[in-house]
């Protein structure tokens, strides 16, 4: 995946890859419910929604900012463990680096991977609360 350095908050979410059990990141992905902010290596992140991937994984899109740089990131969870799959970084300006091609690479990603539609509130604070065991 390409990126430019300097444009993500405190590198949290300037690669893909695996999230580090024990970190902040890890920590909101695993527990907080969607909207509300934490500090996250010294940004601000909150999950966006969380949905349910044809495969039956459960993947979260996230919004991450520090200063002028916004993040928009999703972590799907497989094998007990968290996962970046893909990063958007918006620099300061308005300007999207979008690291896949077409214009909405975040959209096209959650639109090829949910299963119908984002969980509801309930739903997932159920889901948070069993571990993330599947139905």
């Amino acid at each position: 995946m390409g990126q430019r350095s300097g444009d993500t908050p405190g590198g949290l979410v300037a690669a893909t890859g695996p999230v580090a059990p024990g970190s902040s990141l890890h920590a909101l992905l695993e527990s907080a419910p969607s909207g509300e902010a934490r500090e996250v290596d010294g940004a601000t992140a909150a999950a966006r929604f969380t949905f349910r991937t044809q495969g039956g994984d459960w993947c979260r899109e996230l919004a991450v900012s520090s200063g002028t740089s916004r993040n928009a990131a999703i972590a799907c969870r497989r094998d007990g463990g968290w996962r970046v799959d893909l990063v958007g970084v918006e620099a300061a300006g308005g300007e999207v680096y979008r690291p896949a091609g077409g214009d909405e690479p975040l959209r096209e990603a959650v639109d090829a991977l949910i299963d119908g539609e984002p969980i509801e509130r309930d739903a997932e604070r159920a889901l948070v609360a069993r571990g993330w065991a599947r139905d």
